[in-house]
C-alpha cells in the first residue's frame, strides 16, 4: 500500500508521547530481548520524566508493573519489538518517527507502513529489575 508522501505532522503533544512511552515500557517489560528506543520525540518525554524520580517510578510502575531504568545503548538495525507492539496496540503511529520538535521523518514512516518493519538507529534503551 502506497501512502501519500505528504503525511500530516505528528502531534508532539506530551500526552501522546507519554502514552507511547507507557506502551513501549509494557512491551519492554514483557520482552526477553533488548528493546531499543529509536524515537527522539518519545525519548525526550522519557528524559523529562526521569528528572523527577517519584513521578518516574509511579509512571513506570503504572505502565508495566516495575521501574525500568534507562541506559545508553548504541545500535542500528531492525527494531525487533515492533511485531509485539503491533499485536498489542496496532500500527506504530507517526509520533515514533518524529524528532524532538515533532517533525516526522516522512521517508522512515512511509517505509515502515509499506514494509511493516522498522530499521533505525538508537542510542538508549530500558533496563529491567531496577525496582528495589
Amino acid at each position: 500500500m502506497m501512502l501519500n508522501s505528504t503525511l500530516p505532522p505528528a502531534q508532539s503533544d506530551t500526552d501522546d508521547a507519554l502514552i507511547e512511552l507507557a506502551r513501549f515500557f509494557a512491551i519492554a517489560a514483557d520482552s526477553t530481548q533488548m528493546c531499543p528506543m529509536f524515537s527522539t520525540c518519545i525519548d525526550q518525554a522519557w528524559h523529562i520524566l526521569l528528572a523527577t524520580s517519584d513521578s518516574y517510578a509511579r509512571f513506570s510502575r503504572d505502565a508495566c508493573g516495575q521501574v525500568l531504568g534507562h541506559q545508553a545503548s548504541l545500535g542500528d538495525s531492525r527494531i525487533s519489538w515492533v511485531p509485539a507492539y503491533e499485536a498489542r496496540f496496532g500500527k506504530i503511529p507517526p509520533l515514533w518517527f518524529a524528532d524532538a520538535a515533532g517533525t516526522v521523518d516522512q521517508t522512515a514512516y512511509t517505509t515502515y507502513r509499506e514494509a511493516g518493519e522498522v530499521f533505525h538507529s538508537w542510542d538508549c534503551g530500558p533496563t529491567t529489575n531496577d525496582d528495589d
